[in-house]
């Protein structure tokens, strides 16, 4: 499910994310107020060092909170680490997916062209 994330300092959206419904219930429920997304790292390998890459585990605590009126409600995604979170993998919403994907389809289809014109 696509859920806005915003700031708990002042209520400002940070980012779209994509929470699975394992992680909905859990923060749905009053025993779990906290469940933490993990931050995609870029890895980087040590030069010439024969080292593995090191990769950094960071994640962003994410908690809600019941947003009530009238007799709707919905559940709003809080935290406190808003720096952090803008390095979360960001979810599009449902209007933006078809511009995305053409954009993704013409730039393809550019690169493919160009391609076979450099192999003439």
């Amino acid at each position: 499910m696509n859920l806005v994330l915003y700031s708990a300092h002042d209520l400002e959206a940070i980012t779209v994310i994509d929470v699975p419904l394992w992680a909905m219930e859990k923060l749905k429920t009053q025993d779990v107020s906290v469940v933490r997304f993990p931050v995609q790292e870029k890895v980087q390998a040590a030069p010439h060092s024969g080292l593995p890459p090191m990769i950094r585990a960071r994640s962003v605590e994410i908690f809600a909170q019941t947003l009530r009126w009238g007799h709707r409600e919905t559940l709003m995604l809080l935290t406190y680490q808003d720096v952090t979170a803008l390095e979360l993998r960001s979810s599009l919403l449902p209007g933006q997916r078809k511009d995305d994907t053409e954009r993704q389809r013409l730039a393809f289809i550019s690169g493919f062209i160009r391609a076979l014109e450099q192999m003439r």
